[in-house]
């Protein structure tokens, strides 16, 4: 491809395909060292160590410069591939590594190459080796059908070996082979972890068909990261780098509603679009600007180089014409928070007229200071989460509202922006940034996490905040993770957890809901850790935190406080 952009006379091309030789001959030689290492290491140990060493370094050789064509040797291929991508690059998504693998595993089981507990014993270790990676098994395949196998089963064996902080997703569809949902339902209800994240993969399908992908490429989309899904290898999404921050917009309309006299709430909610469009077009004002240099300040190359079309056109997947899905995704950051505060400004200003909306805008300002009696009434209103008619209407005409706007705005790589109702970390520290809001918060609170109810808001059981959740229609949205925290006194004695966990799972699912990030751990166990971080029971738990996993006591000391103020469900 190289030689025909030269003679084409095509020289940016021409000139990035020199670099990605560049790129490959140092990846190359990366590879290279491990097998010298390994063959080193056979050589001074003892026999039983020295073959496995000795099986590394073949392995390690045999993909320098050739394509991988064992299993192990894919296994290790990936490996490679994934800590040189995460180098400089953010994480495209790797797949599905049940079909990904799932060719190389039938052909070395019947040439007799290896057996079922090397190929689970091999994952495993891929699964020790490093935890950002997010793969994903099941789904459907091109017809339509369930593309479970046996390799599927191997794989979540692997992690069931290993437990620990692992992003594996499980995507689920009504025609599911049963056994394999209800062994990952075991399995994340045993190690309690978040792990295997539980997707709806018909909602995932669908909003790729929404946003322009071609069914012919939809249906091969993946669970890739925190709460985001692409069509791998043709998808680029820019994903996690972009923020609209939602409770500054609805700042900025309260203010100017007092300054201009809005009469009533739909006055005040058209100056929350106003404002919420003008936002999201200084944003997509921003991308552009650094779309036009991404390719050449930031290129990601390594993930390039696996991306169809790259190669052939000489583009980095960041550049403009390089795949053939190119969407930005927009993590809103406090909706919960807004849609509380609208909900408790509508009644008690709109329609009671208890406080004027500049009574509000300065207790606000003043982190309600000298207002308590003021700040329980709003913080008493009706919450989201709670099944309720009111709030869940207001949430929903707010994320409509937002993705509207965003989906209105083209950026200059040709596609659309796309509203994604999580934020992985900003509710934590953003909070007291931010200042106080409407909804009675105080402004060293966290905010919600995402789209689930703000802490300690949603008192009526998790059947009530799980129906409030999935009135949004999340086919128009990329993604938005169900988060839930249950205390183990949750499951009755007697009761396997598999059951209920199964038993929700379809239930939220068939409702419409795309993600279930579910901990299974006491919140006394949590403080307690806090407090003697040095005991090995402590060291060794694992939670996940938004859409990632992590060790509890590595997380930094306000995500752990912010994770222990989370709604703990203590009973069924």
């Amino acid at each position: 491809w190289k030689a025909r952009h030269e003679a084409n006379r095509n020289e940016p091309a021409a000139h990035y395909l020199a670099a990605q030789e560049l790129v490959v001959e140092s990846i190359q030689r990366w590879v290279k060292r491990h097998a010298e290492k390994a063959a080193k290491l056979a050589g001074d140990a003892a026999p039983g160590l020295a073959r496995h060493y000795q099986v590394v370094a073949e392995t390690c050789e045999a993909i320098v410069s050739e394509p991988p064509r064992t299993f192990l040797q894919a296994i290790q291929w990936i490996q490679f591939f994934q800590l040189a991508e995460r180098i400089i690059a953010h994480g495209n998504g790797y797949g599905r590594l049940d079909q990904l693998l799932a060719d190389f595993y039938r052909r070395d089981l019947a040439a007799g190459r290896m057996t079922r507990e090397e190929a689970r014993g091999w994952v495993a270790e891929l699964f020790c080796k490093y935890g950002g990676n997010y793969f994903s098994v099941g789904g459907r395949d091109r017809q339509g059908l369930d593309a479970t196998n046996e390799l599927s089963r191997v794989i979540l064996e692997a992690y069931d070996l290993n437990g620990g902080d692992n992003n594996l997703g499980v995507m689920w569809h009504e025609d599911i082979d049963k056994a394999f949902f209800t062994y990952a339902c075991d399995v994340l209800g045993r190690h309690g972890t978040g792990t295997p994240v539980l997707i709806n993969y018909d909602v995932l399908r669908d909003s790729e068909l929404r946003s322009g992908v071609s069914e012919e490429r939809a249906w091969n989309v993946a669970y890739s990261g925190c709460q985001w899904y692409c069509v791998v290898g043709r998808e680029y999404n820019d994903q996690d780098l972009n923020s609209l921050v939602l409770v500054q917009v609805m700042k900025r309309a309260i203010q100017r509603a007092v300054e201009e006299g809005a009469e009533d709430f739909d006055a005040l909610f058209d100056l929350l679009s106003a404002e919420t469009l003008a936002t999201a077009s200084a944003l997509r004002d921003f991308k552009n600007t650094t779309y036009m240099w991404q390719s050449r300040v930031w290129p990601e190359m390594v993930t390039s180089l696996c991306m169809h079309n790259c190669l052939e056109r000489g583009r980095d997947c960041t550049d403009a014409g390089a795949v053939d899905y190119n969407l930005t995704s927009v993590n809103v950051l406090g909706v919960p928070n807004v849609s509380d505060s609208l909900y408790a400004i509508k009644r008690l200003v709109f329609d009671e007229h208890r406080y004027t909306l500049a009574e509000v805008e300065q207790a606000v300002k003043s982190d309600w200071a000298g207002k308590e009696p003021m700040r329980r009434e709003f913080l008493n209103v009706e919450k989201f989460g709670n099944d309720l008619a009111g709030p869940d209407a207001m949430i929903v005409r707010l994320a409509e509202m937002v993705r509207e706007h965003l989906e209105s705005l083209r950026q200059n790589k040709g596609g659309h922006f796309r509203a994604s109702l999580f934020q992985y970390m900003g509710h934590t520290y953003a909070g007291p940034m931010l200042g106080a809001t409407p909804d009675g918060r105080l402004a060293a609170e966290p905010l919600a996490h995402g789209m689930n109810p703000m802490h300690g808001r949603n008192s009526k059981g998790l059947t009530a905040t799980a129906n409030s959740f999935c009135k949004v229609d999340f086919r128009k949205f990329q993604g938005g993770s169900f988060q839930i925290e249950l205390e183990p006194s949750y499951f009755p004695e007697g009761i396997r957890r598999d059951g209920l966990v199964e038993t929700f799972a379809r239930t939220f699912f068939k409702l419409g809901g795309v993600q279930i990030n579910l901990n299974i751990i006491a919140m006394e166990k949590l403080k307690r850790a806090m407090e003697q971080p040095e005991l090995p029971e402590h060291q060794a738990i694992v939670v996940k935190v938004t859409g990632y996993s992590s060790h509890f006591l590595i997380m930094d000391r306000k995500f752990q406080e912010e994770f222990i103020q989370r709604v703990n469900y203590p009973a069924l």
